[in-house]
């Protein structure tokens, strides 16, 4: 058997050997990067891109940031689902310059989907979004609790 790929032999090692450790290194980098840009985290196959977003919490609300430059109030979507906060747009952006010997146009289109389970349940008819500067701020009032800690006697019958 002769060697069909000399520059990338290492002595001493197997062919399938060889391979196998190429493979595992091919799916792991695959992973690696389906993770860092979010291809697992939608339901929806393909997102064109992914904006960034800061999550915080306090005692008393949620709060979620989403960087979407370029984009307005009416291409965004927030709903809340089953305490699961959705957030959904469409980026649809034109630049046209009309000159003495040239004409050009610039068309950028992509959409997202982004979901956020939320650590604690929230007050649905108090969230509040706000989209200013192209920064989306979402306010996720907690739910309080009715009910303080209460001990419990336990009984012997």
């Amino acid at each position: 058997m002769f060697n069909l790929m000399p520059w990338n032999k290492k002595e001493n090692e197997q062919p399938l050997a060889a391979f196998r450790k190429n493979m595992e290194q091919v799916f792991e980098d695959f992973l690696h990067a389906s993770q860092n840009f979010g291809l697992f985290s939608s339901p929806l196959a393909k997102c064109d891109f992914m904006p960034q977003l800061d999550v915080s919490e306090s005692e008393t609300e949620i709060q979620v940031n989403a960087e979407l430059p370029g984009m307005t109030d009416k291409d965004i979507e927030v709903s809340l689902e089953n305490n699961v906060l959705n957030i959904k747009g469409q980026k649809k952006q034109e630049q046209e310059k009309k000159e003495k010997n040239y004409h050009y146009v610039e068309r950028q289109y992509g959409s997202f989907y982004r979901s956020i389970p939320l650590p604690a349940e929230v007050e649905g008819e108090k969230i509040e979004a706000i989209f200013k500067n192209g920064i989306l701020t979402i306010s996720l009032p907690k739910v309080k609790s009715k009910e303080q800690a209460k001990k419990i006697q336990v009984k012997t019958t």
